[in-house]
C-alpha cells in the first residue's frame, strides 16, 4: 500500500517538474539549458509526458510513468547504485 503511494506520488512530482521546466522556459527563454542530470530527467519525463496546455486525463502519463520508476528508477540495481 504504501509503495503504491509513493510510486504515485514520485510520478506526479516527475510530470509536475516536467511541466515546471516547460512553463519557466517560456518565461525566459527557451536558450537557457538545464544541467546534465535535470536535462536527462526532463528528456526522459517529457518521452513518457508531453507538455500538457489543456486538461486531460492524467491516468495513462501516471500509469507511464510508474512503469518506468518500477522497471528502472526503483529497481534493486538502481536502488544499490544509488546508494553508493
Amino acid at each position: 500500500m504504501i509503495d503504491n503511494n509513493v510510486e504515485r506520488i514520485l510520478a506526479l512530482e516527475l510530470m509536475v517538474a516536467a511541466q515546471g521546466i516547460d512553463f519557466r522556459k517560456q518565461a525566459i527563454g527557451a536558450h537557457v539549458h538545464l544541467g546534465q542530470g535535470t536535462g536527462a530527467a526532463y528528456r526522459l519525463v517529457r518521452g513518457l509526458v508531453p507538455f500538457l496546455d489543456a486538461d486531460t486525463v492524467m491516468y495513462p502519463y501516471m500509469e507511464a510513468c510508474i512503469t518506468w520508476l518500477r522497471m528502472v528508477a526503483l529497481s534493486p540495481l538502481s536502488i544499490a547504485l544509488w546508494r553508493r
